[in-house]
Protein backbone atom coordinates (compact mmCIF):
# COMPACT_ATOMS: atom_id res chain seq x y z
CA UNK A 1 0.00 0.00 0.00
CA UNK A 2 1.11 3.52 -0.69
CA UNK A 3 0.62 6.63 1.38
CA UNK A 4 -0.84 10.00 0.48
CA UNK A 5 0.12 13.40 1.92
CA UNK A 6 -2.91 15.56 2.59
CA UNK A 7 -1.98 19.24 2.70
CA UNK A 8 -4.28 21.57 4.62
CA UNK A 9 -4.41 25.29 5.39
CA UNK A 10 -4.26 27.05 8.76
CA UNK A 11 -8.03 26.54 9.21
CA UNK A 12 -7.84 22.80 8.58
CA UNK A 13 -9.35 22.85 5.09
CA UNK A 14 -7.77 20.47 2.61
CA UNK A 15 -5.71 22.15 -0.09
CA UNK A 16 -4.56 19.12 -2.06
CA UNK A 17 -3.43 15.49 -1.92
CA UNK A 18 -0.01 14.29 -3.08
CA UNK A 19 1.97 11.09 -3.38
CA UNK A 20 3.84 10.72 -0.08
CA UNK A 21 7.22 10.84 -1.84
CA UNK A 22 6.64 14.47 -2.91
CA UNK A 23 8.16 17.09 -0.63
CA UNK A 24 5.68 19.80 0.37
CA UNK A 25 5.79 22.76 2.72
CA UNK A 26 3.17 23.59 5.31
CA UNK A 27 0.69 21.51 7.26
CA UNK A 28 0.04 17.95 6.16
CA UNK A 29 -0.89 14.52 7.40
CA UNK A 30 0.01 11.19 5.84
CA UNK A 31 -2.71 8.59 5.30
CA UNK A 32 -2.88 5.20 3.63
CA UNK A 33 -4.09 5.55 0.03
CA UNK A 34 -6.96 3.10 0.67
CA UNK A 35 -8.25 5.36 3.45
CA UNK A 36 -7.96 8.45 1.26
CA UNK A 37 -9.89 6.58 -1.44
CA UNK A 38 -12.93 6.57 0.82
CA UNK A 39 -12.80 10.36 1.07
CA UNK A 40 -11.95 11.10 -2.56
CA UNK A 41 -15.64 11.08 -3.51
CA UNK A 42 -16.09 14.31 -1.55
CA UNK A 43 -15.16 17.80 -2.64
CA UNK A 44 -12.14 19.21 -0.78
CA UNK A 45 -14.52 21.87 0.57
CA UNK A 46 -16.48 19.14 2.37
CA UNK A 47 -13.49 17.81 4.30
CA UNK A 48 -11.42 19.24 7.12
CA UNK A 49 -8.44 18.09 9.17
CA UNK A 50 -8.91 18.19 12.93
CA UNK A 51 -6.41 16.65 15.36
CA UNK A 52 -4.78 14.71 12.49
CA UNK A 53 -8.13 13.19 11.49
CA UNK A 54 -10.14 13.74 8.32
CA UNK A 55 -13.58 15.10 9.18
CA UNK A 56 -16.56 15.07 6.79
CA UNK A 57 -18.37 18.37 7.25
CA UNK A 58 -22.14 18.55 7.85
CA UNK A 59 -24.19 18.33 4.69
CA UNK A 60 -21.48 16.65 2.61
CA UNK A 61 -23.33 13.33 2.32
CA UNK A 62 -26.54 15.09 1.33
CA UNK A 63 -24.66 17.10 -1.30
CA UNK A 64 -23.17 13.89 -2.66
CA UNK A 65 -26.62 12.27 -2.88
CA UNK A 66 -28.05 15.31 -4.70
CA UNK A 67 -25.15 15.33 -7.15
CA UNK A 68 -25.66 11.61 -7.93
CA UNK A 69 -29.39 12.05 -8.60
CA UNK A 70 -28.74 15.14 -10.71
CA UNK A 71 -26.14 13.22 -12.73
CA UNK A 72 -28.73 10.53 -13.55
CA UNK A 73 -31.21 13.17 -14.76
CA UNK A 74 -28.53 14.86 -16.86
CA UNK A 75 -27.57 11.49 -18.34
CA UNK A 76 -31.19 10.86 -19.33
CA UNK A 77 -31.30 14.21 -21.12
CA UNK A 78 -28.04 13.42 -22.90
CA UNK A 79 -29.17 9.91 -23.83
CA UNK A 80 -32.45 11.18 -25.31
CA UNK A 81 -31.05 14.30 -26.93
CA UNK A 82 -30.98 12.58 -30.29
CA UNK A 83 -34.79 12.71 -30.35
CA UNK A 84 -34.58 16.50 -30.30
CA UNK A 85 -31.98 16.46 -33.06
CA UNK A 86 -34.20 14.15 -35.13
CA UNK A 87 -37.19 16.45 -34.57
CA UNK A 88 -35.17 19.44 -35.80
CA UNK A 89 -34.15 17.57 -38.95
CA UNK A 90 -36.74 18.47 -41.62
CA UNK A 91 -36.05 15.26 -43.53
CA UNK A 92 -36.91 12.89 -40.66
CA UNK A 93 -40.56 13.82 -40.19
CA UNK A 94 -40.62 12.02 -36.83
CA UNK A 95 -41.85 13.51 -33.58
CA UNK A 96 -40.46 12.89 -30.12
CA UNK A 97 -42.47 10.13 -28.39
CA UNK A 98 -44.81 11.51 -25.73
CA UNK A 99 -43.29 9.41 -22.93
CA UNK A 100 -39.80 10.69 -23.77
CA UNK A 101 -41.06 14.30 -23.86
CA UNK A 102 -42.73 13.85 -20.46
CA UNK A 103 -39.65 12.25 -18.91
CA UNK A 104 -37.40 14.99 -20.33
CA UNK A 105 -39.64 17.63 -18.73
CA UNK A 106 -39.52 15.71 -15.44
CA UNK A 107 -35.72 15.46 -15.67
CA UNK A 108 -35.36 19.22 -16.23
CA UNK A 109 -37.71 20.00 -13.32
CA UNK A 110 -35.80 17.57 -11.10
CA UNK A 111 -32.48 19.17 -12.05
CA UNK A 112 -33.84 22.64 -11.20
CA UNK A 113 -35.15 21.40 -7.84
CA UNK A 114 -31.87 19.65 -7.02
CA UNK A 115 -29.82 22.73 -7.92
CA UNK A 116 -31.93 24.77 -5.50
CA UNK A 117 -31.43 22.09 -2.80
CA UNK A 118 -27.71 22.02 -3.48
CA UNK A 119 -27.52 25.78 -2.92
CA UNK A 120 -29.24 25.24 0.43
CA UNK A 121 -26.63 22.79 1.73
CA UNK A 122 -23.52 24.74 0.66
Amino acid sequence: MSNIKIKYDENGYIVDAFDSSIEIDGNYIIVDSSIWGEYSKYSKDDLKIEDANIIILNGADKKLDIIKIKAKALKYLADTGWYVERLNDPSSGKAIPEDVLAKRVEARELINTLEAELEGVK
